[in-house]
């Protein structure tokens, strides 16, 4: 545990750097215009989900939870030294882009799936994976269907954006199908516990959200382990200041990489780590997945692709040397 440690307070050195040494080293004139702002108010103004189960969710006393929510808590925590000192910002898929480039919020945490064309053209930069989504189908327990194949000559319902990813994957793998697309969730959902269809097709983040909260008998369903696309969600911040950026992104980085050196939010006390220290008032990766998305919540969502990259799967930090 000694050497482990060690290692971990050479991740808080280096997260020391992108947050202290802007600041207190070379002077609030000189630091990055957002984190500026974000010490001059003491508060993080961060864009969340308005309400995704597993992902942002204020729940009934308005108290907010969810894997982007803790990412916010965390950069709160490296900047401000309070996992609390965060305003939440419910954001749309129509307006989130805007409120980030406006300046409303400081950093985009709603998951905003990353491509080329939004890196490009609309003057944001991505911060990094915490979460890698893709088309999935989800198809009643009592249809026992255990893979795609399984579906040949099925109908599939899914949403009017996902139509076209759904026709091309089933023509590619030469199965017959027929897709029913709607403009709203909910007549989605209806179509497919009415018998309309024989499976479901979303984001697998958002079949787990529906899964947990939008059905009556959620056991009753089983979302496919098959991907038909793949989606890196991630936070995302102005294209511009750099130093914002290296903050916002190590953040992210020194969850993972806490996750990996086994260290867990009840292993770290305040005098080993730094003011703030987002392990201690957050906790790292896995323990926020798990608390929303895993083990430990409604949505029972398998780590999978998103586990480390140790255990198989895709969640990877640079070495913080």
């Amino acid at each position: 545990m000694n050497t482990v440690f060690l290692r971990f307070k050479r991740l808080l050195g280096a997260l020391a750097w992108a947050t202290v040494a802007w600041g207190a080293c070379v002077g609030p004139a000189q630091a990055g215009r957002v984190l500026d702002g974000v010490r001059q108010r003491a508060v993080l103004h961060c864009g969340v989900h308005a309400g995704r189960a597993g992902f942002a969710w204020p729940g009934e006393s308005g108290q907010w939870s969810g894997l982007e929510v803790d990412y916010c808590r965390a950069l709160a925590a490296a900047v401000l030294g309070s996992a609390d000192k965060v305003k939440f910002v419910p954001v749309t898929s129509q307006n989130r882009v805007a409120l980030l480039q406006g300046g409303e919020v400081d950093v985009l945490a709603a998951s905003t799936p990353w491509t080329m064309n939004r890196d490009a053209a609309l003057g944001l930069t991505w911060v990094g994976v915490y979460f890698h989504d893709g088309l999935a189908l989800m198809v009643p327990r009592s249809a026992n269907v255990k893979n795609i194949r399984q579906l040949n000559g099925a109908t599939i319902c899914t949403s009017a954006a996902a139509e076209r990813q759904i026709i091309e994957h089933f023509r590619a793998r030469k199965l017959a199908h027929k897709v029913l697309a709607f403009n709203r969730d909910e007549e989605l959902a209806q179509s497919f516990l009415a018998g309309r269809c024989k499976a479901l097709s979303l984001d697998v983040g958002t079949l787990a959200a529906l899964k947990a909260r939008g059905l009556s008998q959620p056991d009753q369903q089983v979302i496919l382990s098959e991907r038909l696309s793949k989606e890196l969600l991630g936070p995302a911040v102005r294209r511009g200041d750099e130093e914002w950026l290296a903050i916002a992104r190590w953040t992210l980085f020194a969850m993972l990489e806490a996750e990996e050196l086994g260290i867990n939010q009840a292993d770290v006390v305040y005098e080993e780590v730094v003011e703030g220290n987002i392990t201690r008032l957050v906790g790292n990766y896995g323990e926020v997945y798990d608390r929303h998305l895993g083990t430990r919540s409604p949505v029972q969502l398998p780590r999978g692709l998103n586990d480390l990259w140790t255990r198989g799967g895709l969640m990877i930090a640079p070495p913080m040397r």
